[in-house]
């Protein structure tokens, strides 16, 4: 949404640009958007704040049309507008920590912003499918728009490997994930893969996992144990997006095992950091990444064992 904004920003002598940000996000904001004379809000993701206090807030500002970025909109729009869909992973997996009266409640709200939407923005034709054929949605009232990487995604210098490295003691070569720790990411299926490259096949690589620990999710890290692979896999938690580069360049492989995804930012930066990439073989990632990754199936660890392996040694595919 920020890079988005900040494209529309030069536009602003034809057209009005009035950014809506949560005031959570004030010292995060780039400068150039403050200087837009943002509106700041207090009100809480998902909430009935949003529906009804943020109803009020727009009605208020009385735009011509508003874009939202995410489908947590307000079903009762007061103006026309335009919604970007992500992707419908709650829709197709069930996870255990959302209850059923949420998971009603995602999929009510979802359908109603499609319904009411006087446009529909998918950022993948894997999404703008999964929109059709589960949202009922009508062909013409969607538009692919693929999503883009930031500049800042290059190959590192050696010294910005090194800063990294240091910092987390991390000095072997790894194979990384980014991401979070949901079911749909696949995370369980990974370590069984990783366990056969290392009884099987003898690799030196460490696995390394980037992304918030989630403590809702304590199967990954007991996975890691059960298969004896606690000096193997190494947990980073949060790394600061700064770092993101260099993670990337002193990695020996991106490793993307999910079951679902609308997009699929984390290889496309690996890849502009020089990077490998080995992904599951799902219709996104197969769209975005086309011939630039080496492609696995996703329920068969020995497949995915055997794909990463070829990717590690590949070295043209850098």
């Amino acid at each position: 949404a920020e890079q988005l904004l900040l494209a529309l920003l030069p536009l602003q002598s034809e057209i009005v640009i009035r950014p809506i940000f949560n005031s959570q996000l004030k010292k995060s904001i780039p400068y150039d958007l403050v200087r837009a004379n943002p509106v700041w809000v207090d009100i809480p993701h998902y909430s009935f704040k949003e529906q009804l206090d943020f109803t009020y807030i727009l009605r208020a500002q009385n735009p011509d049309l508003i874009h939202f970025t995410h489908f947590n909109a307000p079903i009762f729009s007061p103006k026309p507008f335009v919604v970007t869909i992500h992707d419908l992973t709650i829709s197709k997996f069930v996870d255990k920590n959302h209850s059923s009266i949420r998971r009603w409640a995602y999929c009510f709200q979802l359908s109603q912003i499609a319904k009411r939407a006087d446009h529909i923005i998918a950022i993948s034709q894997a999404t703008a499918k999964d929109i059709e054929r589960i949202l009922k949605a009508p062909s013409g009232k969607i538009s692919v728009v693929y999503e883009g990487i930031e500049s800042k995604f290059r190959p590192q210098s050696k010294d910005q490997i090194t800063k990294f490295r240091k910092k987390h003691n991390l000095f072997d070569p790894f194979i990384l994930y980014a991401g979070q720790w949901r079911p749909h990411k696949n995370l369980l299926r990974l370590f069984e893969a990783f366990s056969i490259l290392k009884r099987e096949y003898r690799i030196e690589e460490k696995l390394v996992l980037i992304g918030a620990k989630d403590p809702r999710y304590p199967e990954v890290p007991k996975k890691v144990k059960d298969l004896g692979l606690e000096k193997e896999v190494r947990f980073l938690g949060f790394v600061e997006e700064e770092m993101l580069p260099a993670v990337y360049s002193a990695s020996s492989l991106l490793v993307m095992p999910s079951l679902a995804e609308g997009f699929g930012f984390p290889p496309l930066e690996a890849i502009a950091c020089g990077g490998v990439v080995a992904a599951s073989f799902i219709s996104c990632l197969r769209e975005v990444l086309d011939e630039s990754a080496v492609f696995f199936d996703p329920y068969d660890i020995r497949d995915m064992a055997v794909k990463i392996y070829s990717a590690l040694k590949n070295q043209k595919l850098r």
